[in-house]
């Protein structure tokens, strides 16, 4: 609907534009005090017209303002939201802070020795923490990790183990 009313604005602006142009040359072709007519007629209403246009522009920059200012509370929203899952599967699967440290970084989509940099560990001590991520969650690996996670978060019927979704 938006999109519409924008169009109909613009196209009234074109038509409006064209016809003050027809006007102008059907003046000017007249000759004489017509011509002059035009010429003093033709420098405000090119004024007040840049001056609608500009209005509008206006208006339409303030409604992409608003618009952009929902769509960030929206994100944060989510970002928030998620957050709060992931923080209540760590407490239902009862990991330990090392262990929803490691969780986060799975989903994330690191490697174990990528995990092990990041955390300033050895990659055996990340291995042994993801096995307990698996463990705990009842999941195999990360595959079916996060296909859960991306089930439940998008309003899927949750296959995530000893999490109350309803």
């Amino acid at each position: 609907m938006q999109v519409r009313r924008r169009f109909i604005i613009a196209a009234s602006y074109l038509a409006l534009y064209a016809l003050l142009d027809l006007l102008g040359e059907l003046a000017w072709a007249a000759g004489g005090a017509w011509r002059d007519a035009a010429n003093e007629f033709w420098e405000y209403p090119w004024a007040y017209l840049n001056a609608l246009a500009g209005i509008v522009l206006a208006y339409e920059l303030l409604l992409m303002r608003r618009k952009m200012h929902n769509m960030d509370a929206r994100l944060k929203a989510s970002t928030a939201a998620i957050s709060a899952t992931l923080d209540d599967y760590a407490r239902n699967w009862a990991l330990s802070a090392a262990e929803k440290e490691v969780f986060i970084l799975i989903l994330k989509g690191c490697s174990h020795s990528e995990i092990a940099n990041i955390r300033d560990t050895a990659e055996g001590t990340v291995k042994a923490q993801a096995a307990q991520v698996y463990r705990k969650s009842g999941y195999g690996n990360k595959s079916q990790l996060l296909s859960a996670l991306v089930e439940d978060l998008t309003g899927g019927n949750s296959v995530v183990h000893g999490i109350d979704t309803g």
